[in-house]
């Protein structure tokens, strides 16, 4: 174990040569350039090691580049939550289109897989029109699938008719 590969404690060396530089040499102007030269400290992180009256000057660059970065992080994140804001948007627009979307079935229309009479099971309709029974279609989609893939939908398909026996039958 480096401490190259450790960042944690890469920082606490850093901060411990940085508090002795400003508490036993007392030089603060080179406390500061120790910002320049680790990647891992930043100006609050060295702020309680100085006096209680320093003057300022010292270290106003450093002040002013910290809240400038600080600045551009929160722009960064402000741009990412409008993003997610509009992308939430558009996805309740799209379910309230699909709760107003239907189809229609024909008494005669069959399974696209089986060629069985659609209506006689438990099917789905797609919006190209394709039916399929909900059995025919999940033997297909498990060929296609993992043995983890397969066990994961076997257990959630198993979840589910729980809870749908659960709210048929009421609170136990």
């Amino acid at each position: 174990d480096k401490p190259e590969d450790d960042d944690v404690l890469r920082k606490k060396l850093w901060l411990r040569i940085a508090r002795y530089v400003i508490e036993e040499e007392k030089d603060i102007k080179k406390a500061i350039e120790f910002l320049s030269q680790s990647d891992l400290l930043k100006i609050e992180d060295i702020l309680p090691f100085f006096p209680e009256f320093v003057l300022i000057d010292d270290f106003k660059a450093e002040i002013c580049n910290s809240l400038e970065e600080y600045n551009r992080h929160i722009e960064d994140l402000k741009r990412g939550m409008e993003e997610a804001t509009q992308s939430a948007d558009l996805i309740r627009k799209d379910i309230k289109d699909l709760r107003n979307r239907h189809g229609f079935v024909t008494a005669n229309q069959k399974c696209d897989l089986c060629s069985e009479l659609a209506l006689v099971k438990h099917f789905y309709l797609f919006p190209c029109q394709h039916v399929f029974h909900a059995d025919c279609l999940t033997k297909e989609v498990n060929l296609h699938l993992s043995a983890a893939q397969r066990t994961r939908i076997k257990d959630l398909g198993s979840r589910i008719a729980q809870e749908g026996d659960a709210s048929r039958h009421g609170p136990v």
